[in-house]
């Protein structure tokens, strides 16, 4: 079965070996079959996978180019 198949029948298995935990959550959370499911991209910028050692004015500075 093809990734885009298993996503979109909510059968997506991501290999443990290989992949932190919090990159794991952060693709289960992006992968959900049903498209209401899915975060918003600035809930996804606020997941500890960017977030992680990071101020939390981390992506205002990315935007005004203030970093």
């Amino acid at each position: 079965m093809k990734l885009q198949e298993q996503i979109l029948a909510g059968q997506l298995k991501l290999n443990k070996a290989g992949i932190d935990n919090i990159a794991r959550d952060f693709l289960n959370q992006i992968f959900q079959s049903d498209p209401e499911m899915r975060p918003s991209i600035d809930k996804l910028k606020k997941h500890r996978m960017f977030m992680q050692d990071k101020p939390s004015d981390y992506w205002s500075k990315i935007q005004n180019k203030t970093f």
